[in-house]
């Protein structure tokens, strides 16, 4: 599983004798370890770090992640079809918090933030978010009216995913840098995710029988 990967090599993992070896999870030792010139300062760094990485998957795995705050939903036009209004309630508070929390990374990110519990907590709550909302769309399948939020929801959630993804293995590696070029794919993650909870919101207001786009060309 990539939630695993501590490197940037395809074979790297969060072994840690590997760790204690190499000074790193990818052989090539971390900054810590090569600044002391022994490693062993970065192995138990990156070791720290790959057990709350691993930690933090498997309590979302066994169903106890990081608590997650989840609005209310929005209140919508009270003829929406029964089904609809179902999704509607599951997606779109998610949708919402899931704006708010990788907002809060982003600001981490552009920061240049070293709190790395901070970090891994809240990729752990994007993560929660994003898999409670794919669980609903597994479920059930997506009204016809929220197949545009859906489109935007899909890419945010792919560009989350490859940008926690990049700064687990900076984090790892105690590369600042890299984790400050992550922050653009989690950037674009957060305008996906808010466009989708707007366009969500847009369809579920719609008087019957206007589309999403009339609504908007009569704004």
């Amino acid at each position: 599983s990539n939630f695993f990967r501590c490197g940037s090599g395809a074979s790297s993992t969060c072994d840690p004798g590997v760790i204690a070896a190499a000074g790193s999870c990818d052989g090539k030792g971390t900054e810590m370890g090569r600044l002391t010139g022994t490693g062993q300062s970065g192995a138990i760094g990156a070791v720290v770090l790959c057990l709350l990485i691993a930690a933090g998957w498997f309590a979302i795995v066994a169903g106890q992640p990081a608590s997650v705050a989840v609005p209310l939903p929005v209140a919508v036009s009270p003829g929406l079809p029964v089904d609809d209004q179902t999704y509607f309630d599951a997606v779109q508070p998610r949708l919402r918090a899931l704006a708010t929390e990788t907002a809060i990374l982003v600001d981490l990110g552009r920061s240049r933030s070293r709190d790395a519990g901070a970090l891994i907590d809240g990729q752990n709550r994007v993560q929660v978010l994003i898999r409670e909302i794919n669980l609903v769309r597994d479920e059930r399948s997506v009204p016809d009216r929220f197949i545009g939020a859906d489109a935007d929801y899909v890419l945010g959630r792919d560009d989350a995913a490859a940008s926690i993804r990049q700064a687990r293995s900076a984090l790892v590696r105690f590369d600042w840098d890299a984790m400050g070029r992550s922050v653009a794919l989690l950037d674009s993650a957060l305008a996906a995710f808010r466009a989708a909870d707007q366009a969500m919101v847009v369809a579920a207001t719609s008087p019957p029988g206007v589309s999403q786009d009339a609504r908007w060309t009569t704004r």
